[in-house]
């Protein structure tokens, strides 16, 4: 039986290298151009639900850089018309497979519940924290607000600014600079998360 064994993987080794695939003792990430295009087709497709389509409508949303901190904007396509909510629906889903072994994160979480109230009014959107956000440390809760806000901001809603709820009404929160408002923010209030080439998308 051993010999069978060892038979049947001698085979499947050869077979490996008449098809060019390279052997190696140890793990190694091959470049896409050693990647079958079938293979790199089903690494670039979105994730169910992301809305990718022909007649999709852009919306933009920032991803957090792991290495550097910052707020990276990033494309997402949705079924029309665009909405604050499934911009925030797009933010809870995170980086795409790829962008996340770019180095891509999010602050904001996947089980997040996040609630847009209402309708855009005079360029004002009205987002309900969840209780997750409470519990987020250190620069968790400014890189999710942050988040948020550009991704808001940037994806022609008509969004100039954000104002933060929760059950009781209008809550305070933590601006780039560490202080706390108890207003609707905006991008200026979050200018300092935002780096050089923060604009893939465009």
């Amino acid at each position: 039986m051993r010999r069978l064994w060892l038979s049947a993987l001698a085979a499947c080794t050869l077979g490996l290298s008449a098809c060019g695939v390279p052997l190696s003792s140890s793990p190694e990430r091959l470049p896409n151009s050693a990647l079958p295009a079938a293979l790199l087709q089903r690494q670039q497709t979105p994730p169910p639900g992301s809305g990718s389509s022909s007649r999709g409508e852009t919306i933009y949303i920032y991803l957090v850089a792991s290495i550097s901190g910052n707020l990276v904007e990033v494309a997402r396509s949705v079924s029309p018309p665009a909405s604050v909510q499934k911009v925030i629906y797009a933010l809870e889903a995170g980086p795409f497979a790829t962008e996340y072994h770019d180095g891509y994160e999010s602050a904001v979480s996947p089980t997040s519940h996040l609630v847009a109230v209402g309708p855009v009014r005079n360029g004002t959107a009205t987002v309900r924290l969840d209780r997750q956000y409470s519990q987020l440390s250190g620069e968790g809760p400014v890189e999710e607000l942050g988040q948020i806000v550009w991704s808001l901001t940037s994806s022609n809603l008509g969004v100039k600014r954000v104002q933060f709820v929760g059950p009781g009404g209008p809550v305070p929160v933590e601006i780039d600079t560490g202080l706390f408002v108890n207003r609707p923010v905006t991008t200026a209030d979050y200018a300092g998360l935002i780096g050089p080439g923060s604009r893939l998308s465009r």
